[in-house]
C-alpha cells in the first residue's frame, strides 16, 4: 500500500484497502492505517501527504471514515513520524497545501 501511495496508484491502493482475507481475520482497518514504514516512521497517510498523492489520500480518507470511529481517526491524523511530523505537516513541508487543507477540513487534525 505504501508503494502504491508513493506512486499515486490510486486504483491499486483502493483494491488493496478493500481486499480481505477469505476468513476476514486479518482485516483490521486501524492496523492498516497506522502501520508505519521502517523508513522515517511514516504511516500510509504520511506517505500520501508527503508525495502529494491526492487521489490516494482521498481514497484513504474514505476508507478510514467507513471503518473507524472519531477517536481512531484522530489518532491516525495526528500520528507522528520519527521526525515528529503528522501527515498534515508532511503535506505542508512538501508544498502540498491542498492536501493539508483536505486533512484539516476533515476535522481530526490537532491544530493546537
Amino acid at each position: 500500500m505504501h508503494v502504491a501511495a508513493l506512486c499515486n496508484h490510486h486504483e491499486t491502493l483502493s483494491y488493496l484497502l478493500n481486499l480481505k482475507n477469505i476468513y476476514d481475520k486479518c482485516y483490521v482497518p486501524k492496523a492498516i492505517a497506522s502501520f508505519k514504514t521502517n523508513y522515517g516512521g511514516l504511516n500510509l497517510m504520511h506517505v500520501c501527504a508527503k508525495q502529494g498523492a491526492k487521489e490516494c489520500l482521498l481514497i484513504l480518507i474514505g476508507f478510514l471514515r467507513e471503518n473507524m470511529n472519531d477517536e481512531q481517526l484522530k489518532d491516525v491524523y495526528n500520528m507522528r513520524s520519527k521526525q515528529l511530523n503528522n501527515p498534515c505537516h508532511e503535506a505542508i513541508f512538501n508544498d502540498h497545501a491542498e492536501l493539508a487543507e483536505i486533512m484539516i477540513k476533515e476535522g481530526f487534525v490537532d491544530t493546537q
